[in-house]
């Protein structure tokens, strides 16, 4: 950068890539890869998904602990117990055979970023990376993690309903 070198190795980070035409109607994202705890990233995605002229509520969760991956998705069977949008925070409870993860966040002010409407980029969407992403995660009884990832990102646009 600016003529220097910048050297990520050791790092840790996230990418993604976005397929389609148009935001979902609702949809949550979240995502921290900085936690107390290294080496800990979360993320999760829920969302109105249009399929075959209906729509469902899909979730697509990664939550990386001890150099473990664990997946939680609606391919997986899970279920969305709890997802409420109020104000400035968020909260979603998914339940996955006996695991259950509970997320409570706080957005703070964003950016505005622009997103496909229709695959034109007219949409806007408020995208924060300041936000707290509060975490616990049991296995049956026994907590597995708790911990709070700061300088999060987060987006949330419309209003989902649980997962049925």
């Amino acid at each position: 950068m600016n003529g220097e070198d910048i050297d990520l190795n050791g790092g840790r980070g996230y990418i993604e890539k976005d397929w389609g035409r148009s935001f979902p109607e609702a949809c949550v994202w979240m995502q921290s890869s900085n936690f107390d705890h290294a080496g800990t990233s979360f993320m999760l995605s829920i969302a109105t998904i249009p399929w075959l002229g209906k729509s469902f509520t899909g979730c697509l969760c990664a939550f990386l602990c001890k150099g473990e991956l664990h997946r939680f998705t609606t391919y997986k069977g899970v279920r969305i117990n709890r997802v409420d949008t109020s104000g400035d925070r968020i909260a979603v409870e998914l339940k996955q055979r006996e695991f259950t993860i509970h997320v409570d966040s706080r957005k703070t002010s964003g950016a505005q970023l622009i997103s496909p409407v229709q695959g034109s980029m007219s949409g806007k969407i408020d995208e924060s990376l300041t936000s707290e992403i509060h975490l616990k995660v049991h296995e049956g009884s026994t907590l597995l993690f708790e911990g709070t990832g700061t300088n999060s990102g987060l987006e949330a646009v419309g209003k989902l309903k649980r997962k049925d």
